[in-house]
């Protein structure tokens, strides 16, 4: 399916899918339409960086970013933007993961006697550090230590127009030639969540659509930043 066929109808009936088959799952749903973007409501532009990934997650949540909250509490992000004239502008589809943390640490100075003296031994201090911060006893290591997301930007040119990242990390792109669906987004992050997806994969759907012009793609978008 090439990209000229993607319209707000395609972009809602997919959501509409997802919300009818998962209706026993979803335990926030702040989906909304605003002139020509589906999005969510009161939608606020831009990616938290920099920040320990409960914490970004915890953001997420306690201001509501996000267009569907499941059970296992993965909170979901369904942004499409189109002009006036019926064409897609934009686009933004990510995961923030349950942090799914750990048994508490009752000290952390106990990783102290770690006896690794090497760039592992480092980070781990770096993790302390922020861990400190929080002035908590029982600190909590996350498993899931960043968000994963789809962008899609028509008139991009330092970068590919269509790509993933990980995290607020901008050094970073994995640039691909399709656009997305809300429900082909969840079935592609399902091991990154604990949700039966299985009645999803039976629906009817294009997976994505194709076929549209990115001089800057397979250019790889990624940097080296070497300290001096």
């Amino acid at each position: 399916m090439i990209v000229e066929s993607i319209n707000l109808k395609v972009i809602e009936n997919s959501i509409r899918e997802i919300q009818d088959t998962l209706k026993a799952d979803i335990i926030g749903n702040n989906i909304c339409r605003v002139g020509d973007s589906v999005t969510w409501n009161d939608y606020q532009t831009g990616i938290i960086k920099n920040t320990y990934y409960p914490i970004e997650y915890q953001s997420i949540i306690d201001r509501k970013q996000y267009s569907l909250l499941l059970s296992d509490l993965s909170a979901l992000q369904f942004y499409y933007n189109f002009n006036r004239d019926g064409k897609l502008i934009s686009a933004r589809l990510a995961l923030y993961p349950n942090p799914d943390l750990t048994l508490p640490v009752e000290n952390v100075n106990e990783l102290q006697n770690l006896q690794y003296r090497d760039l592992m031994y480092d980070h781990m201090f770096s993790i302390m550090d922020i861990m400190s911060d929080l002035e908590a006893r029982d600190c909590l290591f996350p498993t899931n230590t960043s968000h994963i997301r789809f962008d899609y930007d028509g008139e991009a040119k330092s970068h590919s127009t269509s790509h993933f990242q990980i995290s607020g990390i901008n050094d970073f792109r994995i640039d691909t030639n399709f656009i997305l669906l809300p429900k082909t987004f969840l079935l592609l992050c399902e091991n990154l969540m604990d949700i039966d997806l299985s009645l999803l994969i039976n629906l009817n759907e294009e997976h994505h659509f194709s076929d549209f012009t990115d001089k800057n793609r397979n250019k790889w978008h990624f940097r080296y930043l070497q300290s001096h």
